[in-house]
């Protein structure tokens, strides 16, 4: 959806359209006209879904790696990650959901991986 706003001499008003094309169209003629004031577009609402991800260590006090999980994870508990040298067990340091534009800055999204498994802790 694309909103136009705008306030002519107090009358305040807006249009929405389905169609951007069109709305640009509108957009320009509104824009021509010297008198209005306050005039803005908006852009489309969109809604990032967040992905939730853990950072974990390899060795203690080492570099954290992010990766991302479909589960909730609390720090301090291992779970299992596959790396170039195989699957491997570290120990969760970090935890946080985060947009994929976010995500992106941290770490390429095509280089983000899932992580494999929780290790259960046996009584």
């Amino acid at each position: 959806m694309y909103t136009i706003i705008w306030d002519y001499k107090g009358f305040k008003n807006s249009l929405s359209f389905e169609n951007k094309d069109t709305a640009n169209e509108i957009w320009q003629i509104l824009k021509s006209v010297p008198e209005v004031s306050g005039l803005r577009a908006e852009k489309p609402e969109t809604k990032e879904t967040e992905k939730t991800y853990v950072k974990v260590e390899f060795v203690p006090g080492g570099k954290l790696y992010t990766y991302l999980t479909k589960e909730n994870i609390t720090p301090e508990t291992r779970v299992i990650v596959s790396t170039d040298d195989g699957a491997q067990i570290v120990k969760v340091v970090e935890t946080g959901s985060a947009t994929e534009k976010t995500l992106a800055s941290i770490c390429p999204l095509s280089r983000l991986k899932y992580i494999s498994g929780i290790v259960k802790e046996v009584v």
